[in-house]
């Protein structure tokens, strides 16, 4: 086993909530720091790990992803924490509406459909018909459900669900995973864009620098991975690591190894952020036995993300940061509405925080169209900012090769409230 899977499977078991760093696994099993830090990152890229601001990297329960097109019964009584009363069998079947069952029998009729999901309270005509119709039940309030709508719903192996939150609570709850579930069913995902290792090029263990030159001139490319006879990855191999070598020499005294890799479910942001960061050219695609299936570029990957992924979702109807601004040249203004408010009354610090990012993304966009990454934000707040205020962001970019600097003043009434500094890579 190596090292690199070594840490892997030590994260795996490790009990959520712990801390990780890289000093600590390196001391602990043995290997270097860099070792240490491509698995973490590793770690990270399956949902083992994540990096919280001030804590850290902890471990964490490893992500399952609800996609749009397969929410299932069980999913919707995880969120809406109820108890399974009945047709355990049908707990695995999808569906894709629900409707609240509060009027009469006869109208309530055209709005079930089979598959679907009714939200109901105590009324067990209403949750016989839904049931014949091919419903599965939602019983909010913590109702009891009698013995017959019980075997009834046994018989038709449709789950009966009862929850202890209110009929308003618990649509709500649905609601918002079907708008979560559904952001994340067109997020474009590494499966949407890699290369497949044919169409890019790999190279074995036993390949000699000599292959290398061989492929490099077939394809135009100079960054390959490598695999062993089980087609599992082992390293990478570049131009710079051949420098100076004969063209007998075996390439696996050369290469990269543990590179760090993305697999088929990963989101192109989080991926274009390590690619950016870290300056990688190129990641290899791997399934969970670090089979090779194909390698993504950070090209690739920039042009998918200039593309918007989804269309605006019509269940969220509270207006956008940016869609209130006002803007001449770099001066911004917006009038301070409730929705952006903390808990004190005043202009919440992380809607500004969000309105500053996407500012400077606009701006950067427009005068270079490349994608950045914040490496650095500092604001000063003089004043509190309150309900209804004519808030007024000016903005100074200082733009260099491949970072640039905005400044921003806050105004009020033509009074300085704020300052912040936002420092930026520019890929």
């Amino acid at each position: 086993m190596s090292k690199h899977q070594e840490i892997l499977d030590y994260l795996e078991n490790l009990a959520v909530g712990k801390r990780v760093s890289v000093r600590r696994i390196a001391s602990r099993l043995n290997v270097s720091d860099g070792t240490a830090y491509r698995a973490i990152k590793e770690a990270e890229n399956r949902g083992l790990v994540e990096t919280h601001p001030r804590s850290g990297t902890v471990r964490i329960h490893q992500k399952q992803g609800l996609r749009f097109d397969q929410l299932r019964y069980a999913e919707i009584a995880q969120i809406s924490e109820s108890v399974i009363v009945a047709g355990h069998q049908g707990l695995e079947k999808e569906f894709s509406r629900f409707a609240i069952g509060a009027m009469t029998k006869e109208n309530i009729r055209p709005h079930l459909a089979r598959g679907g999901l009714l939200i109901v309270g105590d009324r067990t005509d209403i949750q016989e018909l839904a049931l014949e119709m091919g419903n599965a039940i939602l019983v909010t309030g913590g109702f009891p459900v009698e013995a017959r709508i019980r075997d009834l719903a046994d018989g038709l192996a449709i789950p009966i669900m009862v929850s202890h939150h209110d009929t308003f609570t618990v649509a709500t709850l649905i609601h918002q995973a079907f708008t979560i579930a559904s952001v994340q069913s067109q997020t474009k995902r590494i499966a949407d864009i890699y290369q497949s290792k044919e169409s890019y090029g790999f190279l074995g263990e036993t390949a000699t620098v000599a292959d290398y030159l061989a492929l490099k001139k077939a394809t135009n490319r100079v960054r390959f991975p490598l695999v062993n006879g089980q087609g599992k990855i082992i390293g990478v191999i570049s131009l710079r690591d051949i420098v100076g070598y004969t063209s007998k020499v075996s390439l696996t005294k050369l290469m990269s190894e543990n590179p760090v890799s993305t697999c088929l479910a990963e989101g192109l942001d989080k991926i274009s952020q390590i690619m950016i960061l870290e300056d990688f050219d190129m990641l290899p695609v791997i399934d969970e036995q670090q089979v090779l299936l194909g390698v993504v570029t950070r090209r690739q990957v920039m042009e998918n993300l200039m593309q918007p992924a989804y269309q605006p979702l019509l269940g969220h109807a509270r207006p956008t940061l940016l869609s209130q601004l006002v803007r001449d040249r770099n001066n911004f203004s917006l009038v301070i509405e409730p929705w952006m408010l903390d808990a004190r009354g005043q202009f919440s610090k992380a809607a500004l925080t969000e309105l500053l990012t996407l500012m400077t993304g606009k701006i950067t966009h427009e005068v270079c169209q490349n994608h950045i990454i914040i490496e650095q934000m500092m604001i000063y707040w003089l004043e509190e900012i309150l309900l209804g205020a004519q808030l007024v962001i000016q903005a100074r970019p200082v733009f260099s090769t491949s970072k640039q600097v905005i400044d921003y003043t806050l105004l009020v009434d033509k009074k300085e409230v704020g300052k912040a500094i936002i420092t930026s890579k520019v890929d």
